[in-house]
Parts: C-alpha cells; structure tokens; sequence
C-alpha cells in the first residue's frame, strides 16, 4: 500500500490523499509515473467530506482496459457509499476488417443518489454506423417506464453533407421522444408511444450547409399524458401538414457561418451584428431585420466616410474600447462630420417610413461641450437632429426617432459630428466616439 498526499497549497482547501494498492502481478497493471510501482485499478481521494473511489477495468482482453467501471462517494461519517456511478460499456472495431483498434461507448449508467437508482444509456446496437454517435437513447422513470429519444442525423437524407461530401457527420435532423412501457434495454419500440417529435431542415446556400428552419410536431393529450392525434413524419415538402408547426427559422448567415437573423413561430426577427466576421455580438436587436441595423467600431473598417478634421486615435487616453477610437476636432467653420456605412439594402426590409430607430453610441470631450447627431438616408434627407452634452468622461447617449410615414428611402446611417452649439455654430475642442449601434 502507498499514500501519496497532494496538498492544496491553502489552508481553506483540504489535503488530498490518493492511495494505491500496489502488486508484483505483471499482467494487468497501471504504473506510478513517480515510483514507477505498479498497482490495481482502485484509486481511493481523501478529502474533508467523505472518500471518493473510482474502480477502472483493468482486463486487457476485454477492450475496456483503463476505462471507469465504478465511482462511489462516501461519508466522512462512515458507512456505504451515499451516491455511486456504474457503467457499462460496448466495444466495436474501427478501421478495416480485423483491424486492432477499438472504440469503447456506454451503453448503461446507474446513478445513485439517496437509495434512489436512475437508469440511463444506449443499447449496443444504438449507435449510427458511420460517425458512432447514439441515435437510440433511454432514460428509466421511477415507475418502470422508459423514455427513449431517436435521432436521424442530418447526412442520413442530405448526401451532400455525408462522407462523400462536407463529410458533416454530427448535425441531426429528427429527433422523437417515446414513452416505451416493460422496456428491455433494445432498441426495439413495440408498444412506444410517441410523445413529441422536432425536425431541422438543413439547407444549402453557396456551397455551405445551414440549418435553415425548425418544426416541432404538435398534438392535443389526453388525461394520462398521451397524444390524441395520430403521428406522421415529417415532410420537407408540406412542412406544416399533419400537426407539424413551424418554430424559428434561420434567415441569414455571415461569411463565417455566424447567424446574423432568426425569425420566431410568429415571424419575429431578431438579428445579432458582430464587432468583426468572426468576432463577439456587438449587438442583439429584437423585432428588428439585419438590414435595418448598423453597428461601427472603426476597428474593422475604418472611418465608412468623413469631411473635416476626423482621424482614428490608438492613444491609450483616448480609447474607450481598444485598439481605435473615432475623434473628431473643429476645423475652421466648414460642414464637418463622420458617418457611418448606410445599412445594407434588403428587400425584406421595405421602407424607412413609419419605423422607429433606435441608436446609440458613447462618446467624451475634452472639456464639457455639446454636440448632436443625426440620421441620413441613402438620398441624402436629414430624418432628425438630437444634442446631447459631454463631459470628459465616456457616457453612452441613446436616441429613438419615429420616420415619418411618407419617406421612401429604404437605407439610413448615423451621422456625429465635432463640439456644436445648440442654434447653429461650431466650438473649440475634440469629441471621441465608440461603438455606434442602431
């Protein structure tokens, strides 16, 4: 026997102790990297609330060598385990015929938590063929019944996306949930009935695969939880016949697979703008299409069109978000101004007319001033005219404006400009901006 005490270093976090049941059989054995001991497969973890002891298989003949087999929790108190996890394992060859190799997957796990044994797993013949993974799952309720959720994945019905071709192997299509009385842990469903079912319509767009809508399968139940309406597949052709709902589309991706708009059961969008291609949201935009949102940092694509003195700052005082910061300084008394890009033209969007626009940015001074910004469509109409005051420190300003129904421009941007004084002249100083949003 040899303790080997691994100490948290902090007196708030307790000294573990692993021990090692040691043996000269040269068999089936693991091996201390430290001593170079060999030992069984049963590692004991002392701690202040009780012993934790996992069991691995140690069996070189069955495929499972090194795997878990058996994790139980003890009681500082003493006594049998308190909660304990046992696993049962499948092992199928990989490879080319009587290949070696071996994949070892669970096909059953007992969880024990308060003398009360939860049952789940995956039946040995419950794994796709092609990419190994469970279509066939099942879960033990208290009362004997066995909730089972299927799968078809997508590359079943889509052989673009298969071996042969994106080789997208993981993204599922259907999925169904059973209630299977007497279940015999196969993957037989005699006597299931079907509870709920979703599908996701994959689509391909430019060459790239997406989810393109999801439906859920909808029925009315009786007392005992069971649907009253009888169930039909799915079909891409008629998806909403036979109690299939549609439940959110997928309307536009970005160049990367970002989702920039998904729509809801209603047809709601909500769009997501990201600070670069493949960067983090800047912004999440409730009941509002991509097309009718902007968002600019300049740290992408600079400064979209300016006149006057406007420059991109990198000086540490000045930025507010690393690594640009947009500063506009008064020069002289021409028209001075920074916009931003007009939002792309979708003919989803419709007109500008009658549509409330929300933007914001933030900004600071060198010294307390005023300033304003505007609105602008795509021919050149100011739409509105909002000051707001500064102080040398960042703030966010925020502004809402309704377009008046008989404007037909489809496309608009955020204009701000340097220090400004409320009834028409141009002030001394420098304004800074960040993270136009609208």
């Amino acid at each position: 026997m040899e303790n080997i005490r691994l100490s948290g270093g902090v007196t708030s976090v307790p000294d573990i102790q692993t021990t090692y049941t040691y043996t000269s059989d040269t068999t089936s054995q693991y091996y201390d990297l430290t001593n170079g001991l060999a030992y069984w497969g049963i590692v004991t973890q002392n701690s202040g609330t009780g012993d934790i002891k996992t069991t691995y298989d140690l069996n070189n003949d069955d495929h499972y060598f090194g795997v878990q087999k058996l994790v139980q929790s003890y009681s500082k108190t003493g006594g049998g385990p308190v909660a304990s996890k046992k696993y049962t394992y499948t092992a199928t060859p990989f490879g080319y015929t009587g290949a070696l190799w071996y994949t070892t997957k669970i096909t059953k796990t007992e969880d024990m938590r308060d003398n009360v044994t939860a049952i789940s797993g995956t039946p040995d013949n419950g794994f796709n063929a092609t990419n190994g993974l469970p279509y066939f799952a099942y879960a033990i309720n208290s009362d004997g019944t066995a909730l089972v959720t299927t799968k078809t994945f997508a590359f079943e019905s889509k052989t673009g996306m298969g071996p042969s071709g994106a080789n997208m192997l993981i993204p599922v299509a259907s999925t169904k949930t059973y209630k299977v009385p007497n279940f015999a842990y196969t993957c037989n469903l005699s006597g299931a009935t079907l509870v709920k079912a979703s599908y996701v319509v994959w689509s391909n767009e430019s060459g790239v695969w997406h989810p393109k809508a999801t439906y859920s399968w909808k029925s009315d139940m009786d007392v005992n939880g069971n649907p009253i309406s009888t169930f039909y597949g799915f079909d891409e052709g008629n998806p909403t016949a036979n109690g299939w709902q549609l439940t959110g589309t997928i309307d536009k991706y970005g160049s990367y697979g970002n989702i920039l708009q998904a729509s809801d059961a209603l047809g709601v969008p909500n769009c997501t703008i990201y600070r670069d291609d493949i960067g983090a949201p800047a912004m999440v935009a409730a009941d509002a299409r991509y097309g009718e949102c902007l968002f600019s940092n300049y740290e992408v694509n600079g400064i979209a069109d300016y006149q006057g003195s406007v420059a991109l700052s990198t000086t540490p005082a000045d930025l507010h978000f690393a690594p640009k910061t947009i500063k506009i300084t008064r020069s002289g008394s021409t028209d001075q101004y920074a916009r931003t890009m007009l939002t792309s033209l979708q003919t989803d969007c419709g007109s500008l007319g009658g549509k409330t626009i929300f933007w914001e940015f933030w900004a600071k001074a060198d010294r307390a001033t005023t300033s304003f910004t505007t609105l602008q469509t795509e021919t050149g109409q100011w739409l509105i005219t909002k000051y707001f005051n500064l102080t040398t420190t960042w703030q966010r300003f925020s502004f809402t404006y309704t377009i008046p129904a008989n404007i037909t421009d489809k496309q608009y941007r955020v204009v701000v400009r340097p220090p400004y004084a409320e009834g028409g002249s141009y002030l001394d100083g420098t304004i800074y901006f960040d993270d136009i949003r609208a």
